[in-house]
């Protein structure tokens, strides 16, 4: 079966293979039935897994001289695949924006704490303060801050 050679070449990363086994199955498409939706869906996989990004793997499709329609279904396939990334990139940074934002949030709690009870926090504490991003950690030097008898015994909890 095509499928398991395109996943087979896939393993040993030979694109040229993945290729040759989706031209099969396009072969098969030309016959009717749902073929052409698994020769999409192989397209997509082999997309996907490639070693090479998907514009090299549209040339080696031309230089096979496969079907002009398998190759625009391919770049439609690349093309939703960008989409897909790009949208998954964009949510990824915006977690980890907010991640850094409450991080920031906490470490600035710190410092504030320990301005209100001793007025001056030394350089060194605070860039101790700010190299910690342990949410946990945060919490409870908020507290020892808010705690402590002086400055010193906060150090000392670091």
């Amino acid at each position: 079966m095509a499928v398991l050679r395109v996943m087979r070449a896939a393993r040993g990363g030979d694109l040229d293979e993945m290729l040759k086994a989706a031209l099969d199955m396009a072969a098969a498409a030309a016959r009717g039935g749902d073929a052409r939706m698994r020769v999409t869906a192989t397209i997509t996989y082999i997309l996907a897994t490639a070693p090479v990004p998907a514009k090299e793997v549209i040339e080696r499709m031309q230089k096979l001289r496969m079907p002009e329609e398998l190759i625009q279904d391919t770049m439609s396939a690349a093309e939703l695949l960008f989409k897909e990334g790009r949208q998954e990139g964009r949510q990824e940074g915006r977690q980890e924006g907010r991640q850094e934002g409450r991080q920031e949030e906490a470490q600035d709690a710190v410092i504030q704490a320990l301005e209100i009870r001793f007025d001056r926090v030394p350089d060194g504490l605070r860039e101790a303060i700010r190299h910690i991003t342990d949410a946990s950690r945060l919490r409870g030097l908020h507290r020892a801050a808010i705690r402590c008898t002086d400055i010193e015994s906060f150090a000392k909890e670091l």
